[in-house]
């Protein structure tokens, strides 16, 4: 029996290891007398941290415990790396080693996280202090795709874009006025381009591709009075209008509800608030300010956590 364990210890990645290592772990231990859950990634506000004992059976389960703690750190590194699509998506060299082009279509290289440490631009490690791969996030939390980082980012230029558009639409500007007058709703967009407003990358969504206005009966959000039967639109991942992977809808959520991703990215506390928004004319303004804060919450708490594990391996270092 000491031989297999040893053996298991040495190799704990099957799940015949992993049983006889929880056996042998937990058999010297007195029964729970309560059942014990994995805390929530985000603890309701009514609740204190020690409500149920499950503190106490996690800890007891050292291997639940990694489990869990894997869970909570691939949220954080699905959300670092959909900012870096953000910040890399256009630019060809930045994209090489981190994005693969597959028929027309993104994926993220098997190897970026191997790319981005070699960059020096991000070094995530596991719990025993070795590099994190791709499979490793994806194991961990299955919702996490390029598709999905993708459509996150192409909602949030979406909105950008209709508060633009709203604006030089505005009937009570007179400068707004001017600038979109005789212009048809197709041509609002390249007017932005033409006035300085925004940039010809600030067009295209994360697949490269360009948003369109386009005609439709049932526009999800009114962009103005003079264009209602008009929407703007992204043509999504397959690169072809009128399919169900358009992006047209704002208030549309991306990732599945509680996952390690939704909380990480700030998903779940965004579909949260725009839930309150009542519609009206400020309903543009008000869901630009919802993103722009989830967004800045987001990379407020990745550089904190980031700070507290340089401070922790310096401690470590000096010991």
């Amino acid at each position: 029996m000491r031989r297999a364990i040893a053996s298991a210890a040495a190799r704990p990645d099957t799940e015949e290891a992993t049983l006889l290592l929880r056996a042998a772990l937990t058999a010297g231990l007195s029964p729970d007398t309560k059942p014990h859950r994995a805390p929530p990634l985000v603890q309701p506000y009514w609740r204190d941290g020690n409500e149920g004992g499950h503190q106490d059976g996690t800890l007891r389960d050292p291997v639940a415990m990694r489990d869990e703690m894997l869970r909570r750190h691939a949220g954080q590194i699905a959300a670092q790396l959909e900012r870096l699509v953000d910040q890399r998506g256009h630019d060809e060299n930045l994209r090489r080693g981190f994005l693969v082009d597959r028929g027309g279509r993104f994926d993220f290289d098997p190897d970026a996280l191997a790319t981005l440490r070699r960059e020096r631009a991000y070094a995530p490690d596991n719990l025993g202090g070795q590099p994190v791969t791709l499979a490793m996030v994806r194991a961990a939390d299955p919702s996490f795709s390029f598709d999905t980082a993708a459509r996150r980012i192409a909602r949030q230029r979406l909105v950008r874009l209709l508060v633009a558009l709203a604006r030089l639409t505005n009937p009570d500007d007179p400068e707004a006025a001017r600038a979109s007058a005789g212009q048809p709703p197709e041509r609002w967009l390249s007017r932005l381009v033409q006035l300085g407003v925004l940039g010809p990358r600030d067009l295209l969504d994360p697949w490269g591709r360009p948003f369109e206005l386009r005609p439709t009966t049932t526009p999800r959000v009114l962009i103005s009075e003079r264009a209602p039967n008009w929407e703007l639109a992204s043509p999504g991942p397959d690169g072809r209008f009128g399919t169900g992977d358009d992006v047209r809808d704002p208030f549309a959520r991306v990732v599945p509800e509680g996952t390690p991703y939704a909380v990480a990215s700030g998903e779940d506390r965004l579909m949260k608030t725009l839930s309150t928004l009542a519609p009206g004319p400020q309903t543009l303004q008000a869901m630009a300010q919802a993103y722009e804060s989830v967004s800045l919450a987001a990379r407020d708490e990745q550089r904190a956590r980031a700070a507290r594990a340089h401070r922790d391996r310096h401690r470590e270092r000096r010991r």
